[in-house]
């Protein structure tokens, strides 16, 4: 089974190192299919994605069949695993009324209508996902359920959810 139909069908934990790498160089060059220039580059790595994350792109060039545009993307998709770590790192605990307005506090101050949102919790409260449902006028919002829940089923890591009206008067 090709990676990306493994990643479809099993889900992205389920790929190896190579096979990932695999899917985000997507084709290869004259002489090496993209699963060996994803061999290369952990070789070259020594095997270690954190070596690999580390490299600047004409670093990632040296390799046999990585370009200059392989190399940008590969370097990209480190950049967003990076950020994203950082934002799950420091995403904020709610354990009662007061840490959600904390939460909310940015996008409520402004405004002068009301909006709908769902703040997507793991069971230990840690925040994973803020989500605006709806906007409406000065004394209310419409909401969809079926896109609260169609959110929070395609997060698949969500234990609890937690819905909060937010009006600015």
């Amino acid at each position: 089974m090709k990676p990306r139909e493994k990643l479809a069908f099993s889900g992205p934990e389920s790929l190896s190192d190579e096979e990932l790498l695999t899917i985000v160089i997507g084709s290869g060059t004259s002489g090496l299919s993209a699963r060996q220039i994803a061999a290369g580059l952990l070789e070259y790595a020594s095997g270690s994605l954190s070596r690999l994350a580390g490299m600047i792109p004409t670093e990632l060039c040296t390799v046999k069949g990585v370009g200059q545009a392989t190399a940008v993307e590969i370097a990209a998709c480190f950049e967003i695993a990076r950020r994203a770590g950082r934002e799950s790192a420091t995403a904020p605990l709610i354990k009662c009324p007061e840490d959600i307005f904390e939460a909310m506090r940015a996008e409520m101050t402004h405004l002068n209508h009301e909006e709908f949102w769902v703040l997507h919790l793991a069971a230990s409260g840690k925040l994973l996902f803020k989500q605006k449902v709806s906007q409406g006028g000065l004394s209310g919002a419409t909401v969809d359920q079926r896109m609260i829940f169609r959110r929070a089923y395609g997060l698949g890591r969500i234990l609890s959810s937690c819905a909060t009206t937010i009006r600015r008067a």
